[in-house]
């Protein structure tokens, strides 16, 4: 839910990751989001090797179907604590950069 999200976002280490085209994420995205491509699937993986598997992955998409993808691959890397707006930054009812 978008409560649980804000609620996570906020803990020490959670990173949110917004894994919509550059081109989504210019026109808008949430606050401190960092856009990696879940299209660019090859690129992913690579960026994702680099992370610390001990920290919080907040993952959204536009409705939530790349997000909910993007976390299957993340735990299937071995990612414990991967969450995914369900409905994306289209339910989204927080604040928004553009």
């Amino acid at each position: 839910s978008n409560e649980q999200f804000r609620t996570l976002s906020a803990g020490k280490g959670a990173v949110i990751l917004d894994v919509r085209t550059p081109a989504e994420f210019m026109e808008g995205h949430i606050p401190n989001a960092v856009n990696i491509d879940v299209l660019h699937n090859e690129a992913f993986r690579n960026y994702i090797t680099s992370l610390d598997k001990s920290k919080i992955y907040l993952l959204y998409c536009c409705s939530g179907k790349r997000s909910g993808n993007a976390v299957s691959i993340m735990k299937e890397q071995g990612f414990g604590n991967v969450k995914h707006l369900s409905d994306g930054i289209a339910g989204w009812d927080g604040s928004v950069v553009k």
